[in-house]
């Protein structure tokens, strides 16, 4: 009874090992490139910061306001390994808006975002024969304390997705038509964004890099509910056997 208790004690803490392992998928990388204008209004209730993108090379569709590039995509495994690069992506929105507004903080260097009075803001991606598009809703942007790099994130609604290239099974499964994934995009600001509330003031951040992870592969998300059903059954027998 001893060696079992022990055995099982052994697969039980195994399994909580993996269980509070952040779960892995492929990833989309979204590079560098251009600028985005941060204002302030000079409003001293309600303030707003308006983000208005400008300088970018490229990826980006016409009359839109846009972040985006022609070559700086990528796609990655969990690990970081490159399966492809050079891809062409871009978010967006109608020119006649600016990217995102931002309201007062929600707390320090965390704010709510506004995207521009609930106007669609658009994703495409396209490398190597894959594309994914959809419709991103952004939800925070978050300035870091120690860096000053500002990051907005959000969720990708998935509307198409297709698969042309070497691989185009692995893009579809990490990207299934429908799927709500996160997606984040940093700028690096050089300066505070605190300053510009109850400012007619100016910041301008460049693109630095994003990411929209994809979905967990199916065999990863069996092993973390197996491990924690064994997590859960190990302190249950022990409750019990107390």
């Amino acid at each position: 009874m001893v060696r079992k208790a022990v055995l099982f004690s052994g697969a039980a803490l195994a399994a909580l090992a993996f269980a509070t392992t952040p779960l892995m998928a492929d990833q989309l990388t979204l590079g560098g490139d251009g600028q985005a204008t941060f204002t302030g209004t000079g409003s001293n209730t309600g303030d707003v910061i308006t983000i208005v993108t400008s300088g970018t090379s490229g990826g980006c569709p016409a009359g839109d306001t846009c972040i985006g590039s022609i070559n700086s995509g990528g796609f990655e495994s969990p690990t970081g390994t490159n399966i492809f690069g050079g891809a062409s992506w871009s978010f967006s929105v109608p020119q006649s808006a600016p990217l995102l507004s931002l309201l007062a903080p929600s707390s320090p260097g965390v704010y709510n975002v506004d995207q521009n009075g609930g106007q669609t803001a658009t994703f495409n991606f396209s490398g190597n024969g894959d594309t994914v598009s959809g419709t991103i809703d952004w939800t925070s942007l978050t300035q870091s304390s120690t860096t000053q790099a500002a990051t907005i994130s959000g969720t990708l609604i998935v509307s198409s997705v297709s698969g042309g290239g070497t691989d185009g099974t692995t893009f579809a499964k990490d990207f299934p038509l429908g799927d709500t994934l996160g997606v984040d995009y940093t700028f690096n600001m050089g300066s505070s964004l605190s300053g510009l509330l109850g400012n007619k003031l100016s910041v301008t951040g460049t693109a630095s890099s994003g990411e929209v992870p994809g979905a967990p592969e199916p065999t990863t998300l069996v092993l973390y509910g197996a491990g924690m059903l064994v997590v859960g059954s190990y302190f249950r027998k022990r409750r019990q056997a107390s």
